[in-house]
């Protein structure tokens, strides 16, 4: 692994991916061969992290949380400067200037269908 091989837990991986899609993603000047090398990454790094979690309850919830969290977070880093992305456990806040680009923040839906609330 070359971006999370010192990731432990659920949420360094988190907040790693947050900090590397926010510098590689292709909307926001990086490549998408890094990106889609960050996505494959992201995914064994959390598998890796669930499974070292002792907490039964918090790996059912990072089982089932962790792919809709990693698209609103690649979706995330892509609005403007002015908006603040904040990992809160297995929340993710829009922070700052979030009215100017609602409309678009409002559209987001993930896979399984999980959105912004306004």
């Amino acid at each position: 692994m070359k971006y999370f091989f010192d990731c432990q837990t659920v949420e360094a991986v988190k907040n790693l991916y947050r900090d590397l899609a926010k510098k590689h993603h292709p909307d926001l000047g990086g490549d998408t061969a890094t990106m889609q090398a960050v996505n494959a990454e992201y995914s064994e790094a959390m598998r890796r992290a669930i499974e070292g979690e002792e907490n039964e309850y918090r790996r059912e919830q990072a089982t089932a949380g962790f792919e809709p969290l990693r698209e609103s977070i690649e979706f995330a880093v892509t609005l403007p400067e002015n908006v603040s992305v904040i990992i809160r456990g297995f929340w993710l806040w829009l922070e700052g200037e979030t009215y100017l680009c609602k409309d678009r923040i409002k559209s987001f839906e993930s896979a399984d269908g999980t959105r912004f609330r306004w």
